[in-house]
């Protein structure tokens, strides 16, 4: 009848709040699954980046090795090119006729067109012709100068083994120059000393051609002197940058200026040379640099060969390649997330559809029950008026529900308003509290009913219960009329009278028996007998043992009989 949402519907209602935390599936395991999913993401992208970093660096490491073997290889091939180049000039009949006849002019006549064609294909930049004393006949490159004794390692080594001596030698200006030095033999008598020599800045010009390498060669300021090599700067027209650095000097390089993130770096103090790896980006590219010994023909350090290796392409290739491993990953870990969003969304629609249909069968179920049962079970709205109202409520009271759900109140059910403030009271503090009072009808009849109330753990609400208990009272009433009817009857009997109930203890007593042992009834002693000799041993019952002769163990007998 009407909206049936009972206090049971209510309750069930509420314990679905309670309970709704349990079908929120996406919650609990999305965001366990998107917090992996995510650490599983970085930890790929991570591991992507350190795989690229890795190949990036081994490529580096590679170029480096490459250069070790390339300038060994350069060095060993420029100098047996100059050696056969000697060679031939040494055979060349004739500047060993001008030599002979000590002819400087017939000698430079007959050696600069091969020095031209040497410097043309070969960048030669050096030509000595000494005595075997090693001081210098002619200067092919420099004719104005002569005269001077050649100290340098590589001429003392073939002048002392008559034999071809090779190597990086530092000019007394501060360049540095690969050189090759012969013993001039010439029908078994030693004529002199043939030198040609290459400055390293070719050479590394080539290595960069070849490898795309950029390199830079610093000496160290030790071997040098200052005079000296600023006057060769200005020689070769290039800025005197000997406060650029504080302990090494640029001899050489292919990269000009030098990158301004490698300068802390060039002092040797700063780098260990084969092993400090340096990344940095200059001028909108990226590179990684390292040092390696720069050592002359004697074997001794001078100083030190920067390699750069330009990465920029590399690292654009990385993180090309990190970006779309990363996107893709980041695609596909969103595409399971949303699946899973899906797919658990799907399921918890199923499970919230399968716990509503059971919800919904249980509320049908119980709103029979409770609007059939006697009794009106209901919780009550905010403002204090009943949420259901059942078919016993509706016949008992004589209010619809349309006059009752959301307007009447408890209050307005009961005579004693009071006595409702205090049920709930009682009911907050013990969480149950019943008691029976009068209660009225639409109509204004009297009702003797039985108020229940009851607060329902799962929400805190109070559950009402009303129970018409108003034939019971009559029956008890009807009851304790005709007990007080029988109890003056036998009261007019003037035999004294009692009874007992199964067990043997008196239950009650007339009139007569306190006559005869003289009990008075005054004050307050006057009772019924329903519960007066409850308990209670009468005067003349002499307990459990053995009775007096002619007295029986209790009364109950015939009226008249004073004995009984």
């Amino acid at each position: 009848m009407g909206k049936c949402e009972s206090a049971a519907t209510q309750t069930a209602g509420a314990a679905e709040k309670g309970a709704s935390g349990l079908f929120r599936l996406r919650g609990p395991v999305l965001v366990p699954f998107v917090v992996a999913m995510s650490l599983l993401l970085g930890l790929f992208v991570f591991g992507i980046h350190r795989v690229l970093e890795s190949s990036t660096r081994e490529f580096s490491q590679r170029r480096f090795e490459s250069f070790r073997s390339l300038w060994e290889t350069a060095l060993e091939r420029e100098a047996g090119l100059m050696e056969e180049a000697l060679m031939k000039l040494a055979a060349k009949p004739a500047l060993v006729e001008a030599f002979t006849l000590r002819s400087v002019d017939s000698l430079l006549q007959a050696a600069a067109p091969d020095f031209v064609r040497l410097r043309q294909n070969y960048h030669v930049t050096h030509f000595y012709i000494m005595d075997p004393s090693l001081r210098v006949f002619l200067r092919v490159h420099h004719p104005k100068l002569s005269g001077d004794v050649i100290t340098r390692w590589t001429a003392r080594q073939a002048q002392t083994t008559l034999k071809t001596a090779r190597g990086v030698e530092l000019g007394p200006m501060g360049t540095l120059t690969l050189r090759v030095v012969i013993p001039w033999i010439h029908a078994g008598r030693l004529m002199g000393f043939l030198e040609l020599g290459k400055e390293v800045g070719t050479i590394l010009k080539s290595i960069h051609q070849a490898t795309g390498l950029h390199l830079a060669a610093f000496v160290e300021k030790e071997h040098l002197d200052r005079d000296l090599w600023s006057e060769g700067q200005k020689v070769l027209n290039r800025p005197d940058t000997w406060t650029a650095f504080r302990t090494v000097v640029l001899s050489d390089t292919t990269l000009s200026p030098v990158p301004e993130p490698l300068v802390p770096y060039i002092d040797e103090e700063n780098h260990q040379a084969g092993q400090t790896d340096i990344r940095f980006g200059w001028a909108g590219r990226t590179y990684r640099s390292r040092f390696f010994h720069l050592k002359d023909a004697s074997g001794k350090s001078i100083g030190d060969i920067a390699v750069l290796t330009d990465i920029t392409d590399r690292v654009a290739h990385a993180r090309r390649m990190l970006i779309g491993f990363g996107t893709a990953a980041f695609l596909l870990c969103s595409s399971l997330v949303l699946f899973m969003a899906g797919y658990l969304g799907r399921v918890e629609s199923m499970v919230r559809r399968t716990h509503q249909q059971i919800m919904d069968l249980e509320r049908g179920r119980s709103c029979f029950i409770l609007q059939e049962m006697p009794a009106l079970v209901a919780l009550l709205t905010p403002s204090g008026t009943f949420e259901t109202w059942s078919t016993w409520a509706q016949k008992t009271f004589g209010f619809d529900p349309e006059e009752a759900v959301g307007i009447l109140r408890p209050d307005d059910l009961l005579e004693d308003r009071n006595l409702a403030e205090e049920l709930r009271r009682e009911a907050a503090c013990s969480a149950y509290a019943s008691t029976e009072c009068w209660g009225r009808t639409r109509d204004g009849r009297r009702l003797w009913l039985r108020v229940t109330l009851v607060t329902i753990p799962v929400t805190g609400e109070t559950l009402y219960i009303l129970e018409d208990e108003t034939a019971q009272r009559e029956a008890e009433d009807r009851l304790q009329a005709q007990y007080a009817f029988l109890q003056t009857l036998l009261d007019t009997i003037p035999n004294p009278i009692y009874y007992t109930d199964a067990r043997g203890p008196p239950r009650g007593l007339q009139r007569g028996v306190l006559e005869v042992f003289r009990h008075t009834r005054g004050g307050g002693a006057r009772r019924r007998v329903h519960p007066s000799g409850k308990g209670r041993r009468l005067p003349f019952v002499a307990g459990p043992g053995p009775q007096a002769p002619g007295k029986r163990p209790h009364g109950g007998g015939r009226a008249g009989d004073p004995g009984r």
